[in-house]
């Protein structure tokens, strides 16, 4: 079977803090949520900055990657820890902790993600909508379920040498082989994506196309009409 990497085009939202804005939001206005100023908000918005300076960093070779895979594991522990205490209360709490679990290593670390974006969403924090469907395919992905939003675009490695030949460098992949397969493209309506903040069906198949030529959709690309950064 195939080694499968997995990347997503909802991962470059999560690059800027509070960055997009769904459906019905005005341009700058800040979403619905009651209460940031927690106990925990100088902790977990911390290490929600923290994440995202990792993301930012120029030189990123397999080296500076693994650092950040033990950084990111130490931050899911304080993560939990904090939940655990009950530290963690307003929407945006929620929202920054699920960004910082949808960069987890797992298939529980992709679940936790998404309860914890529902529940930043339960608390008026709109902006947690595109995490949450994003979180909820990475998931099903990692299972070998098919996803259903459409946020995951699969590199596949290319496939192992004959026997006696020698194997591709770990870091090789097959540009041509990004898919987004297993995806049900059918459960969710475009008009339910686009209460998510994801793409419809046709933006999703010119954004595969860029990929597979070796180039990244433009922003305005990732990010329908009405959501804006």
């Amino acid at each position: 079977m195939k080694r499968i990497v997995i990347f997503s085009a909802i991962a470059v939202w999560t690059l800027v803090a509070a960055a997009n804005q769904c459906p019905g939001q005005k341009p700058n206005e800040k979403p619905n949520d009651a209460s940031r100023a927690s106990p925990a908000l100088s902790v977990v918005h911390e290490l929600y900055v923290e994440d995202q300076k990792d993301r930012h960093a120029e030189h990123r070779d397999a080296s500076y990657w693994k650092g950040v895979n033990t950084r990111d594991a130490a931050r899911r522990d304080a993560v939990k820890e904090l939940i655990a205490n009950q530290r963690v209360i307003s929407g945006e709490d929620f929202y920054d902790a699920a960004v910082i679990y949808q960069h987890g290593r797992s298939a529980g670390d992709y679940l936790l993600a998404h309860i914890l974006a529902m529940e930043s969403m339960a608390k008026g924090y709109s902006q947690s909508k595109a995490i949450a469907a994003a979180s909820l395919d990475r998931y099903l992905v990692m299972i070998k379920q098919s996803q259903v939003f459409g946020t995951q675009y699969l590199a596949v490695p290319p496939p192992a040498t004959k026997a006696g030949g020698a194997a591709p460098p770990p870091t090789a992949l097959d540009e041509s082989a990004t898919t987004q397969e297993p995806y049900d493209r059918l459960l969710v309506p475009d008009a339910l994506r686009r209460e998510f903040c994801v793409p419809n069906l046709k933006q999703q198949a010119a954004n595969l196309a860029a990929f597979n030529a070796s180039r990244d959709p433009e922003d305005s690309d990732l990010v329908p009409v009405g959501c804006t950064r």
